[in-house]
């Protein structure tokens, strides 16, 4: 995984430099290495598509306009992309490098207390073809010296036999070391064991396999004591020599390595075993790998990007649809003004954006805020340059509807529509309707804004509600006691 990382590492800080070279710094840090993505890949990428969409949506602007926004964002989302890639990837590789520098440093386990309890680790063996093998090993607790030997546990009988066959599956057919216990937690019982042949089991219940021909027959004899009482049960056991495959018998030759360091130097808080063993890898088990996560960070920082350029324009478009909402009565009231004055529609929208464009040139000169909703009135200059340029007054006004998308809007340019094909003589009565409809569409949205605030408020005041007893009911509740 490490050669992957570094692969990776390579690619795109190639495209970084190639852009450095080949565009210069540009407006922000690895933006060279977009533009050269943007010149490979550009011919593959859709330019209609729900982000353009969505940006048409918020913003008046030509088509190469949003080409051009379109190709800047891409560029942006490449950039980011190659820096996130290059600095997580070399991360990455720091770390697989990190690795194998520490390699023969050594593993280093810790003991536990004196009079403490052995303690388990595991230990994944990776081999020459990168498969890899789970073990664990015990280290035993740190000891004061040999005549301070800890007591053993306690048993029953019952226990004792299913204890000692340990790994084996029955009498019959032992092939494995025999455990051979001393007490148990149950039962204040203290064991002795002995059998017969001696030559084949070692005092540490280890099989002498280069003893055995075959198969052959133990007696083992159990001995129990519990204060000067004695009792003794034996057992026949089938002792046979196991089949190991080439790995279990390598695990088995480090497993028996370990019993030698392990019985070195036990007077130290801790065992330093080598990492590498006779050409296998080890590790702690519970050692974390994170590529899983540079791998995540790495194919889904563009994606995340992309989310967060969509995420933003919806945004935008929801607002967008508030600020149209809000100033749809107020541009229905001035269109009913100013044909009630005898102007024409097509003046009346004149008029309209030259007073749009006078507040918005006092807004530059002076700062002061002008509250006028210039995504209504940037598409109402628009349909003014489309019937400029020869549209008819017919098709400016359905795209103009079109565009703002609302169906209060849509439905003010039928009414215009109406009055071209019908005359003007029917269309202040309906405009009139219209603004009292409006009207009332603002209020009910008013009235369902200050349900919901105050809805949204309740937690608050309940806080302070509960505040407000507290300070009331503990100084009464006191002076009580």
């Amino acid at each position: 995984m490490g050669y992957f990382f570094g692969f990776a590492f390579i690619i795109s800080f190639g495209f970084f430099l190639a852009g450095y070279k080949k565009y210069g710094k540009g407006g922000f840090l690895g933006e060279g290495g977009g533009r050269c993505l943007w010149d490979i890949f550009c011919i593959y990428i859709k330019n209609e598509n729900r982000l353009i969409k969505k940006r048409r949506e918020v913003y008046v602007e030509s088509k190469e306009e949003t080409e051009q926004w379109w190709r800047e964002t891409c560029v942006k989302v490449f950039a980011h992309s190659i820096l996130f890639i290059m600095v997580f990837s070399a991360i990455g590789f720091l770390v697989f490098l990190q690795g194998n520098y520490n390699k023969g440093a050594g593993i280093e386990l810790s003991r536990d207390s004196f009079d403490g309890d052995s303690i388990s680790y595991g230990l994944k063996a990776v081999w020459p073809d990168e498969s890899t093998e789970n073990m664990e090993i015990e280290i035993s607790p740190r000891e004061y010296s040999d005549k301070q030997i800890d007591e053993m546990f306690e048993e029953g009988f019952e226990q004792a036999w299913r204890n000692m066959l340990g790994k084996n599956k029955s009498f019959n057919q032992i092939t494995q070391p025999v455990n051979l216990i001393t007490s148990l937690d149950e039962f204040p019982l203290k064991f002795s064991w002995w059998w017969e042949p001696e030559e084949f089991v070692s005092e540490e219940g280890d099989i002498q396999y280069d003893k055995i021909d075959g198969t052959a027959i133990l007696t083992m004899y159990l001995q129990a004591e519990y204060r000067d009482e004695l009792r003794q049960q034996s057992k026949t056991l089938l002792l046979s020599k196991p089949v190991y495959s080439k790995k279990e018998l390598k695990l088995k030759q480090i497993a028996e390595q370990f019993l030698k360091w392990d019985s070195e130097d036990k007077e130290k808080e801790s065992v330093l075993i080598p990492d590498e063993f006779e050409g296998i890898r080890l590790y702690p088990s519970d050692s974390k790998d994170n590529t899983v996560l540079f791998l995540f960070i790495v194919i889904f920082a563009p994606v995340l990007f992309i989310l967060k350029e969509y995420q933003d324009l919806n945004y935008k478009v929801e607002e967008r649809h508030k600020e149209l909402q809000r100033e749809y009565p107020n541009l229905v009231n001035r269109l009913v003004l100013y044909m009630g004055a005898g102007m024409t529609i097509k003046a009346t929208f004149d008029r309209l954006y030259d007073e749009y464009c006078k507040e918005e040139k006092l807004e530059r000169d002076t700062g002061k805020k002008v509250k006028t909703c210039n995504y209504l009135y940037n598409e109402i200059g628009r349909m003014i340059q489309e019937w400029n340029a020869g549209a008819s007054e017919e098709t400016c006004y359905e795209m103009l509807g079109k565009r703002l998308g609302l169906n209060c809007y849509v439905k003010l340019t039928a009414i215009l529509i109406q009055n071209l094909s019908k005359g003007s003589a029917g269309i202040l009565p309906l405009l009139l309707m219209e603004r009292k409809q409006a009207l009332n569409d603002q209020r009910d949205r008013v009235r369902k804004f200050g349900e919901e605030t105050g809805t949204k408020l309740l937690i608050p005041m309940m806080i302070l509600l509960i505040v407000s007893l507290i300070i009331v009911m503990v100084p009464a509740f006191l002076s009580f006691g």
